[in-house]
């Protein structure tokens, strides 16, 4: 893939200088702290708010809500920032004067969605250290083994948005029409992951997963994950081929 290492800089640098990942690291920060204080004032709440409802703060509250609002975050924020991916380089054409250069679709593509997939691993990864240290210092202990297995699940719910976001980017020249198909797919495949009968062929059960792994009943879904790391492949092995046919 001749060009990957220079496009491979390029992503970085220009992600770097505009400051996208450093806005991610604060929205993922930011939700991991207010989960804990949610989770640590919610019962004084209630009982303010004079509801006949008993709740009490717990590690493994704290931690349960975490990984579910991790996964969340799988589902609302890769589309927004991967949408200029392609989509905002066709429209400025970009692409194309990158294309006139010995250059691969391949080489392309695989840059863009390696540097955004490393960049949401790394941010949950560290959000959910600080969602524990929260959890740990300002209610109780929690097992941090328990923690990173769950968190290592929704990992691959991040990996598949990418992907996706990356195959939308480079179907339209429009970044709100690639945000938005990105958006409703995984919303959609979100609310079919709730549903009993099919939710094990859904990507996004790994979600499910990890929550009851917090939750103490792990219930697996190796099916869900491995169609998580299969689609994702097959999506961004469908974003060169778009690319390929389109006229840039």
């Amino acid at each position: 893939m001749e060009g990957f290492k220079i496009l491979l800089n390029k992503e970085i640098m220009e992600n770097w200088r505009t400051y996208k990942f450093l806005i991610l690291g604060g929205i993922f920060i930011f939700f991991a702290v207010i989960n804990t204080i949610l989770i640590v004032f919610l019962p004084d709440l209630m009982k303010v708010s004079g509801l006949d409802i008993v709740m009490e703060a717990t590690a493994e509250a704290s931690m349960g809500s975490w990984i579910a609002t991790l996964m969340q975050l799988a589902v609302f924020a890769p589309p927004f920032i991967v949408m200029g991916a392609i989509a905002k380089e066709l429209s400025e054409g970009i692409t194309a004067n990158t294309m006139v250069r010995p250059v691969g679709r391949w080489a392309y593509v695989l840059p863009k969605f390696l540097v955004y997939t490393v960049v949401f691993l790394i941010w949950s990864i560290v959000a959910t250290l600080v969602s524990y240290l929260t959890t740990v210092l300002s209610i109780e202990s929690y097992s941090f083994t328990i923690t990173i297995q769950s968190t290592l699940l929704c990992l691959p719910a991040f990996i598949f948005a990418v992907a996706l976001g990356v195959f939308f980017s480079s179907l339209f020249k429009s970044q709100v029409a690639a945000a938005g198909s990105t958006v409703g797919v995984l919303f959609l495949v979100y609310i079919l992951s709730l549903i009993p009968i099919i939710k094990h062929a859904m990507p996004l059960n790994v979600g499910n997963w990890a929550v009851s792994i917090i939750n103490g009943t792990p219930e697996t879904s190796w099916l869900a994950l491995v169609l998580c790391v299969i689609g994702s492949a097959v999506l961004v092995w469908a974003a060169v081929e778009v690319l390929k046919k389109k006229e840039i």
